[in-house]
């Protein structure tokens, strides 16, 4: 299966985000999405910042903010990143018997095409992203349930995104989307949802491979974003089994002091997560000392809000 992705600047792919998320914010010429309350991070959490120049939203002085930088030296935390590296690599030879067999028993039954037409996909693709909703209750655009925010998702999704949309499809019957967009080298593997009865039939594994198989011909792909790692099984696990990677990014962090302060005393998993802690492995330890001797570096300006409706087709960024 050889699908082509068209190529996106960053500023084109937050205009299209902005569209449908209003969490989405410019300042000082970066994007930067408000993952918590009164907490920021940019757009594509690997992007690298540096402490002395960016210009955080001004409404973090009030929480705090988290991005990458270059430089060890600079990092008090780190930001754990789900990525498939080397793309040009895959093949499903490499992946376990497993793996392997549940996309060929998938392919057997199932077939994966481009969705060209936003009336086809507001018609036919509502339903698996109800029984999606209804089996999983993922909060992140979750005014999609409402027929008038799908169809208006749908338009933004193929009026102006550039992203990739592919059905699973099974005697011409729609049950699995995909999204996924290139930002410069980088593509996003952005959304997936199916009906619950799909999930049988493997075409979670059979979208993913497909996806694989054509960023493997692209030479402009150089890895395959997935989100932030988590750590609570799920799709995480799903991904780690066919060989995703945990890239751990150093990143500056800065808390607003009381935040930093009841995050410390009253969600301490949370916090040492904000940390970058992954459970059974080593910490980084920052200190609200790291957090005022390098805040004195950095500034906060006020910033320029997008507007936006309906919620984002976005996996959410979360501590």
């Amino acid at each position: 299966m050889d699908f082509k992705w068209q190529k996106m600047t960053i500023d084109e792919f937050a205009a299209f985000e902005r569209i449908l998320d209003q969490r989405v914010i410019a300042s000082a010429g970066r994007y930067w999405r408000r993952v918590r309350p009164f907490f920021f991070r940019p757009l594509l959490a690997f992007h690298e910042y540096c402490p002395q120049l960016a210009t955080a939203p001004r409404s973090a002085i009030l929480g705090g903010f988290q991005h990458a930088v270059s430089d060890l030296s600079s990092a008090n935390s780190f930001l754990n990143l789900m990525m498939f590296e080397s793309p040009q690599r895959y093949s499903i030879q490499a992946l376990d018997y497993n793996r392997k067999r549940q996309i060929k028993l998938a392919a057997k039954h199932l077939t994966i095409r481009v969705i060209t037409g936003v009336a086809e996909f507001k018609e036919a693709a509502y339903g698996p992203y109800l029984s999606f909703y209804n089996r999983t209750k993922y909060g992140y655009g979750a005014t999609r349930r409402n027929p008038d925010c799908f169809a208006a998702w749908a338009d933004a999704l193929f009026g102006s995104s550039k992203g990739l949309v592919l059905g699973g499809y099974r005697n011409g019957e729609l049950g699995a989307v995909s999204l996924s967009q290139l930002v410069d080298n980088t593509l996003l593997y952005s959304t997936f949802f199916c009906k619950q009865e799909w999930l049988r039939l493997h075409v979670a594994d059979l979208m993913l491979h497909s996806v694989r198989e054509a960023a493997s011909r692209c030479d402009v792909v150089k890895q395959i974003y997935l989100g932030m790692y988590k750590g609570r099984g799920g799709v995480d696990a799903f991904y780690l089994l066919r060989g995703c990677r945990i890239i751990h990014k150093p990143a500056f962090l800065y808390l607003n002091p009381l935040a930093d302060l009841l995050l410390r005393g009253w969600v301490g998993s949370e916090y040492a997560r904000l940390y970058g802690r992954i459970e059974g492995q080593g910490e980084f330890r920052g200190s609200n000392d790291d957090h005022k001797s390098c805040s004195q570096k950095t500034k906060l300006l006020p910033a320029r809000s997008g507007s936006g409706h309906c919620g984002s087709a976005r996996m959410a960024s979360v501590f």
